[in-house]
């Protein structure tokens, strides 16, 4: 029996980014004839999957019931209180691999050092990079880089002592090998089909709403999904709808954000002048994603920085719609020119690509039609499934 520890430091079954991706990673693994144990944190929802068993830390903490985006004092408490379990279920099973997603890496190496297995089996340690944690902490908190270079140190510690790196991205990958003695990057990105457990097809029993009653008296919908944090840039496409060069039949519809942001973004659309032309619906579940893009006209992604590419887009692509995007590092590692209008980050930039892609409805359609494409050839579950199939074999040859 081949088995693998699956060390998820995330909030685990949630709707969001990193959980979603350990998920598909699960269903890879397992349809590949691994078994498949997860350790995480306390929060989230159990799913039951043949080969997957579920192992929580700090269940008996008092902890809110959600934890935020990122690093936070109360991550590393259960990051710390993880090791301990790790060492433990290391010590009862016979594991091959150590599969540490993001600063579990760290915990893995730890892990494996500090325990043995049943028979004396070496596991092999993967570190998952979805991100660089040295970029992501000074992005978050900008007076940190004074330190910054401590931080990558300790991330070259772990690119330097881990058996292989799975990145998501190839800006990822540069930035491995920037360090001295890296081990091996392999990049596999997201993928534009997830396998989330609330995935439905029935869109009218699942409740998705009707877009075309969402500012009805505009003939066409750009569409945002995503968190509201600042760097994603939904102020820029705010901006850009109160430009002069901005069609007025332009309607602009945002899924996602908690209460705060939404307040905060309806109070610029206010001031901007343009509160008629925007709608913001709120949080929607992920199984319902597909149903409410089949709906827009334009998808748009405005992210003002970062170098790793949002899983959204890969669901964008796969959607047949016309993405508008900025046009920096996060975007161009898989958007081009010939499946995506790219333009630069400012709101004069997105006005015009946003009359462009109003205007010249042939380009428009050829844009989505070759983003499907890329979608299908590159970015399919199925093709997802064959590369970490072939990414294990590497690693365990």
């Amino acid at each position: 029996m081949k088995k693998i520890l699956l060390l998820a430091p995330q909030p685990f079954y949630t709707e969001r980014g990193t959980p979603i991706a350990v998920l598909n990673l699960s269903h890879a693994l397992i349809e590949s004839g691994y078994v498949v144990d997860i350790l995480t944190f306390p929060h989230g929802e159990d799913i039951a999957i043949g080969g997957l068993t579920i192992h929580r830390v700090g269940k008996w903490l008092p902890l809110p019931k959600k934890l935020p985006v990122g690093f936070s004092f109360r991550k590393l408490i259960l990051d710390f209180i993880m090791l301990f379990k790790a060492v433990s279920l290391c010590r009862h099973h016979d594991y091959i691999a150590l599969h540490g997603v993001e600063e579990a890496a760290f915990i893995a190496l730890a892990a494996r050092k500090l325990s043995r297995s049943p028979n004396n089996i070496k596991p092999r340690v993967i570190y998952d990079m979805d991100s660089s944690m040295s970029d992501q902490l000074v992005e978050r908190w900008p007076s940190l880089s004074i330190v910054h270079h401590l931080f990558d140190g300790f991330e070259g510690y772990a690119v330097r002592h881990v058996d292989q790196i799975l990145a998501v991205c190839q800006a990822l990958k540069d930035k491995c090998e920037q360090h001295t003695g890296h081990a091996p990057v392999t990049v596999i990105e997201d993928i534009s089909d997830n396998r989330s457990p609330n995935q439905q097809n029935n869109t009218a029993e699942n409740e998705v709403d009707d877009l075309t009653k969402v500012l009805p008296h505009l003939q066409k919908k750009i569409l945002y999904v995503g968190n509201l944090e600042h760097y994603q840039g939904v102020g820029l496409v705010l901006e850009a709808m109160a430009e002069k060069t901005t069609p007025s039949e332009i309607g602009f519809i945002i899924i996602g954000g908690q209460a705060d942001d939404i307040a905060r973004y309806q109070q610029l659309a206010d001031q901007l002048g343009i509160s008629d032309k925007v709608a913001f619906l709120g949080p929607r579940p992920v199984g319902h994603l597909n149903a409410y893009l089949a709906q827009a006209d334009i998808l748009a992604s405005p992210r003002l920085k970062g170098v790793n590419t949002p899983m959204k887009i890969y669901t964008y692509l796969g959607a047949g719609k016309p993405i508008l995007a900025t046009k920096i590092a996060s975007h161009t590692q898989v958007l081009n020119e010939k499946n995506a209008l790219l333009a630069e980050p400012n709101a004069a930039a997105m006005a015009t690509g946003l009359a462009t892609l109003y205007q010249d409805q042939a380009l428009a359609s050829n844009l989505a039609e070759q983003a499907q494409q890329d979608a299908q050839a590159k970015y399919s579950y199925a093709r997802f499934k064959v590369r970490i199939a072939e990414f294990y074999q590497t690693l365990l040859a």
